[in-house]
């Protein structure tokens, strides 16, 4: 009988494991010959502290990236929102995210940009919307910003810079800022008691570009963004929101304020 390579094994049982759960949405999985990387997380009880243990990524293949690429170009045609989220692989190239970028612009569809990995070359391309927390624009900028107006005014910089159209700057407990080339707006997120961080910035950008998706106002996409995630800190581990508790503290939302 025919041995199977364990890694292949795991790889393959991974992405079952996904696709089971995620069975109500629409995907299509682009294999690569290394293990995908692995993400752990764990509650201890004492404390309600989460530890995460993630490993190293895979390097890929520069014909894997090309055929993510190509993925995303068929998939453009029937899109309306995309969104370049999370940390790039080693060998996708540092010029990935502005060829996805590109071939949104060319599709006429607007590109979410959510990673701080090689972000430079497709913001200077300039995209639809970028999206980044406060810490991270400091440790680009090499010293502490202020919050809000400090922050707002880089990130309205940028958006007369070209960069992006929308430019969102996240600070947890703090709120997050929005900032286009007419307005600048802050929004408090709601008290909650947080179980677990995991997953609350995804849930952010997926509240914000699905109520976009619906046609509705910056300011509703916004405030819908800050809920979204306020609602997954509500979870324990790598539990998503639930539409109740969205729809709860959207409610409960102090008002929009306009810088």
């Amino acid at each position: 009988m025919d041995g199977i390579p364990f890694r292949r094994r795991h790889q393959d049982a991974n992405a079952r494991i996904v696709e089971q759960n995620r069975s109500h949405i629409r995907s299509e999985r682009c294999a690569i010959e290394a293990d995908t990387r692995e993400s752990i997380s764990v509650s201890e009880d004492e404390s309600g502290e989460v530890l995460r243990f993630v490993t190293p990524g895979p390097q890929i293949r520069r014909e894997e990236a090309e055929m993510l690429l190509d993925k995303l170009e068929r998939a453009c045609a029937e899109a309306s929102l995309v969104v370049g989220s999370g940390s790039l692989p080693e060998g996708a190239g540092e010029d990935f995210w502005v060829r996805a970028a590109a071939l949104c612009k060319s599709a006429g569809v607007r590109f979410v940009l959510d990673s701080h990995d090689a972000s430079e070359p497709a913001l200077n391309d300039g995209v639809f919307c970028f999206r980044e927390n406060r810490d991270a624009i400091a440790g680009m900028m090499g010293h502490d910003i202020g919050w809000p107006n400090e922050t707002a005014q880089w990130a309205a910089e940028q958006v007369e810079a070209g960069a992006a159209e929308i430019v969102i700057v996240t600070e947890g407990a703090e709120g997050a800022l929005l900032v286009t080339g007419d307005a600048k707006f802050l929004q408090h997120p709601p008290d909650v008691e947080p179980r677990s961080a995991i997953g609350a910035g995804d849930s952010f950008v997926a509240g914000f570009c699905l109520t976009l998706s619906r046609k509705q106002s910056l300011e509703d996409a916004l405030r819908s963004a800050v809920a979204t995630a306020a609602a997954t800190l509500l979870t324990q581990g790598t539990e998503l929101c639930r539409k109740e508790d969205v729809e709860r503290l959207l409610s409960e939302l102090r008002e929009l304020r306009r810088l």
